[in-house]
């Protein structure tokens, strides 16, 4: 099996572990008030999602090819796979993948990925989002309250 087959399995084995409806979150973790806990599922769907980045990061074509990202970009759209899409969002974080722009936009104000696709609008290195991610500059988590800053510096509201 080839490498451009084996990602599009990879994501529909995605697709399978994600539930049927948005699950409630889960308890927050002991020592981070406020983060709560991972379901199951979205730690083997953010595994799968690393491995997509392996094989991605290993093959310049891959990246390059636009029914791959278009295909990672479609699954990161469903909010049920919740933070296990932050790994999926890293394979679009490429010039190579700017076509996918507009889709990632719509993630910027998900809870469970938003600072995932303000990093990768930054890094596709387009312009024109800015009033949606100004939104982020009294965001309460610094990394990405950063990343709003930075990407406003570069291109502006």
């Amino acid at each position: 099996m080839n490498d451009k087959q084996n990602i599009f399995n990879k994501i529909d084995e995605a697709i399978q572990l994600r539930p049927l409806e948005l699950e409630p979150d889960l308890a927050d973790l002991t020592d981070y008030p406020g983060v709560p806990n991972w379901h199951d599922y979205e730690s083997k769907i953010w595994e799968i999602g690393e491995d997509i980045r392996q094989i991605h990061l290993s093959n310049n074509k891959l990246r390059r090819d636009t029914e791959i990202n278009s295909w990672i970009a479609d699954f990161c759209l469903d909010n049920r796979s919740k933070r296990g899409r932050q790994s999926f969002l890293s394979c679009l974080e490429n010039v190579h993948a700017k076509g996918q722009a507009e889709k990632v936009a719509l993630l910027v104000k998900d809870p469970y990925v938003d600072g995932q696709a303000i990093s990768c609008l930054l890094k596709m290195r387009v312009p024109g989002y800015g009033n949606l991610i100004a939104f982020h500059l009294g965001n309460d988590t610094t990394w990405i309250k950063n990343l709003a800053k930075k990407y406003i510096e570069r291109y502006g509201v």
